[in-house]
């Protein structure tokens, strides 16, 4: 991941670069009316489950395309779930 200072005298503009990124800005691009407000990648909830969050607290996952023919299964918290055992 690159960081880096691309304003002006006037004005600050701070971007990243790198796959991390560009990941994270396809899971926030994702869009489907199946998917919850809180959406998380496959590795983020097993994460989750490895630190106690119930499985059953996540929809299924959703294959949504977000860009250039880039799909993912998209995974999203339930609002009603109490995710954490």
């Amino acid at each position: 991941m690159a960081f880096g200072d691309f304003g002006a005298d006037n004005r600050i503009a701070v971007t990243l670069l790198g796959a991390a990124v560009n990941i994270a800005a396809r899971y926030e691009q994702a869009k489907s009316a199946e998917l919850g407000g809180i959406r998380v990648s496959p590795e983020l909830r097993e994460l989750m489950i490895g630190s106690g969050a119930k499985p059953d607290g996540f929809r299924k996952p959703v294959q949504v395309e977000v860009k250039h023919g880039v799909s993912l299964d998209v995974y999203s918290i339930k609002e009603s779930a109490d995710v954490m055992e």
